[in-house]
């Protein structure tokens, strides 16, 4: 049953990935050979640290930077796969630039009273689990890392959608309507990340086990 379950998982997060990489590059196919998916990567990266100066960062450029990091996000994966340009290097990358947005948003959501500590530690703990995934990994190369789902990816896409409209909701004074909308979106994702990280665990630790019996 939890097999089947995994499996169909598995199914529709390729077919999503197919289906959005070849969306991507029919709007996208304009960006010169010479433009790695790495440097698209260290574009959104190093203004998300920009997030940790909520003293000097108003909510438009937060609104931006969410957006700008979520389509980046999209499309220098799209490229690497397409143009066979994925790296040990941009796998690793890539996941830092997405936490480092993530938590910057956070940071500055927190800061001014906008979202809750409780929800930042539900979403918190789950990664946590890929942390000690990445140290597990490190002792012992029989792990395999998690692979991405399409659960983990809609878990993604609804944080910043969550992180966006509670930004919104600040740049023409706290809006009631927008910030119980964008709370709304973030539990979602939560919800998500639970259950995308069941299909992380299975993947590991069943990949471990049939390991282990060889």
């Amino acid at each position: 049953m939890l097999n089947n379950y995994f499996l169909t998982i598995k199914r529709l997060t390729n077919a999503e990935t197919r289906i959005r990489d070849n969306l991507l590059m029919k709007i996208f196919g304009f960006i010169p050979l010479w433009m790695k998916p790495n440097h698209i990567t260290a574009i959104r990266f190093f203004p998300s640290w920009l997030l940790f100066f909520h003293e000097i960062v108003g909510p438009g450029l937060v609104l931006f930077l969410v957006l700008f990091g979520f389509l980046g996000d999209m499309l220098d994966g799209a490229l690497a796969r397409k143009r066979e340009q994925i790296t040990d290097f941009g796998k690793v990358f890539d996941v830092v630039a997405d936490k480092v947005l993530a938590i910057g948003v956070l940071w500055f959501l927190f800061s001014h009273n906008i979202l809750a500590l409780k929800l930042i530690i539900h979403m918190v703990l789950p990664e946590v689990l890929l942390v000690l995934y990445g140290i597990w990994f490190l002792f012992d190369r029989r792990v395999k890392l998690p692979e991405p789902n399409i659960l983990g990816r809609f878990k993604f896409a609804f944080y910043l959608l969550g992180f966006a409209v509670l930004t919104a909701s600040q740049l023409g004074g706290i809006s009631v309507f927008l910030s119980s909308l964008g709370i709304s979106f973030i539990v979602i994702g939560i919800i998500l990340s639970w259950v995308s990280h069941t299909v992380y665990a299975q993947d590991v630790i069943g990949d471990f086990c049939r390991k282990l019996k060889d």
